[in-house]
């Protein structure tokens, strides 16, 4: 019976990788079905999740409706001097977008030039081959993806032939910049599951048993 192990482990990547993984762009369910086994992926928006605390700095605002508020005056007194501080610009139209200065849309009724500051915490390190304009400009994506609340949580199931859930699995906290690693972390953990599954139908086989072959 051993080649019921090389047969099936072999195409554990082929099933994998014809799983469709759903794309980030709101609440999604994809299907995939094998004799085998079926998996269910389902993509939703992670509302309850944020990282304000984790950011390697501080946003400022001039916008008085925005939590991060700070007014220009006391903004331009405290960071102006610093070498490690960085202007921002601010657009809006239908969704927010942050930016260091001179990036970013430009629009003449949309975009504010000098919106803010992004100030590197006290203890931040200059990444080696980065400025502090660049390290904003990374940060700056993902600010803006979690301000818009583009983050998004994932689960997967893993049903048997008889329709029996065998394994499942949830993970949040993706931002949507970050839907290929998501969906890379998907297949990983799916390939362990099948193989494992995989595995107990072999045993129950070599061992005389009924299985999903």
């Amino acid at each position: 019976m051993s080649n019921w192990k090389e047969k099936y482990s072999q195409q554990i990547i082929e099933w994998v990788s014809d799983v469709d993984m759903p794309e980030v762009t709101g609440s999604e369910t994809t299907e995939y079905e094998d004799p085998t086994f079926t998996v269910k992926v389902s993509v939703e928006h992670d509302e309850c999740w944020g990282r304000e605390d984790e950011w390697d700095g501080k946003f400022f605002s001039f916008n008085r409706n925005h939590t991060t508020f700070i007014d220009y005056d006391e903004a331009d007194e405290r960071f102006k001097d610093n070498p490690k501080a960085v202007k921002l610009s601010y657009y809006e139209h239908g969704a927010s977008m942050w930016s260091p200065a001179g990036s970013g849309p430009q629009c003449q009724w949309d975009t504010t030039q000098f919106a803010g500051w992004w100030v590197p915490h006290d203890d931040q390190v200059l990444p080696e081959g980065k400025t502090w304009y660049s390290v904003c400009a990374e940060e700056c994506k993902y600010y803006t993806q979690w301000i818009n609340g583009w983050m998004y949580s994932y689960s997967v199931e893993v049903y048997d032939h008889t329709g029996k859930l065998v394994s499942e699995d949830s993970c949040g906290g993706f931002y949507g910049l970050d839907e290929e690693y998501m969906h890379d972390q998907i297949r990983e953990w799916l390939a362990d599951e099948i193989d494992e599954f995989i595995n107990d139908e072999i045993a129950e086989l070599e061992a005389g048993q009924v299985g999903a072959w």
